[in-house]
């Protein structure tokens, strides 16, 4: 499964994104935990020391991963034509989430026994008035969709706050995105959006919100109204993790409430996975319509041919 956490900068996304991963490590599962967020917080939060030369989006590294993944597609002439909606074809590489995966040896840091750690990096000093984020994000959305889950391999993503993920395909490459909300105007004025965006791309059924900072049963009132919808779970105001957070130390503990909260996102996702094809359409098209821009046409030519009608996620598993 493909899981991602979103929200308004400061709603307490990358803290639940930690937490929710130590829940799924509690359950024995493999996981490649991503750091897509351009304010890079996740790996202090799992008691990773960051290994900046891994930064997904450097260079010489995107490079090399596009590289990789081309694998023989013939599809592919050059790495360089791997865009940021292409998809994989016949030939093509795919990315599994275990020891062996050469990828993940060179591009990855462990943490537990079995799972991965990923970041994509933030701004550099060269990058300054050059380029924006969603350029960075690119080769996060080849990795996405070349990268193979299933009930027991899952892939987290801690993602960039507000709706970022609708400037390409992120929104579509996940079995779930839990939008995670304060009960403030500020947090669900950004939910709302982010609901708005969901429907108009058709993927409103792989959207759920997460009420975060919680105080009272006044405050789940609140969200509810604001939202339109019930949210999945509910995360008590904790001032002992704001604490935890201060000293820098890693945030593992949750009550029990949250934990049933977290079953249900896993749920959810699971039975979203089952919509796999229905997303792959949909990747389909939004590959369709981002090579056929102007620039990528006069950079790469007709990248339309890259879409290998045959290929079906259904039929990969470990």
């Amino acid at each position: 499964m493909k899981i991602a956490f979103v929200g308004k900068g400061g709603s307490g996304k990358s803290t639940l994104t930690a937490l929710f991963i130590k829940h799924l490590l509690k359950h024995n599962k493999q996981i490649l935990a991503i750091d897509a967020d351009i304010n890079m917080h996740l790996a202090d939060l799992l008691g990773i020391e960051l290994d900046h030369s891994l930064n997904l989006s450097e260079s010489k590294n995107v490079l090399t991963i596009k590289a990789h993944l081309a694998g023989n597609n013939p599809r592919i002439k050059k790495p360089s034509q791997i865009v940021k909606t292409t998809l994989p074809a016949k030939g093509s590489n795919l990315v599994f989430i275990k020891k062996t995966d050469s990828l993940l040896k060179q591009f990855s840091q462990n943490f537990g026994a079995d799972n991965f750690f990923m970041h994509v990096g933030t701004y550099e000093q060269e990058d300054i008035g050059e380029s924006c984020y969603h350029s960075s994000l690119a080769i996060l959305e080849s990795l996405l969709s070349h990268t193979i889950t299933d009930d027991n391999h899952l892939l987290v993503t801690d993602m960039t706050a507000g709706t970022d993920a609708f400037a390409g395909s992120l929104h579509a490459q996940f079995d779930l995105i839990v939008m995670v909300v304060e009960p403030t105007q500020e947090s669900t004025l950004v939910a709302k959006q982010y609901k708005a965006l969901a429907e108009a791309a058709n993927v409103k059924q792989f959207v759920t919100f997460l009420a975060n900072k919680i105080e009272d049963e006044e405050d789940v009132l609140y969200l509810q109204s604001e939202l339109g919808t019930e949210v999945i779970g509910e995360v008590p105001y904790s001032k002992e993790i704001k604490i935890q957070r201060r000293s820098g130390k890693s945030v593992f503990d949750l009550p029990v409430s949250v934990d049933q909260a977290f079953d249900r996102i896993t749920t959810l996702a699971q039975k979203n996975r089952a919509e796999i094809t229905t997303r792959l359409k949909l990747l389909i098209e939004l590959h369709k319509k981002h090579v056929q821009a102007d620039y990528i046409v006069s950079r790469h030519g007709n990248l339309l041919d890259q879409i290998d009608e045959s290929f079906n996620y259904e039929g990969i598993s470990y």
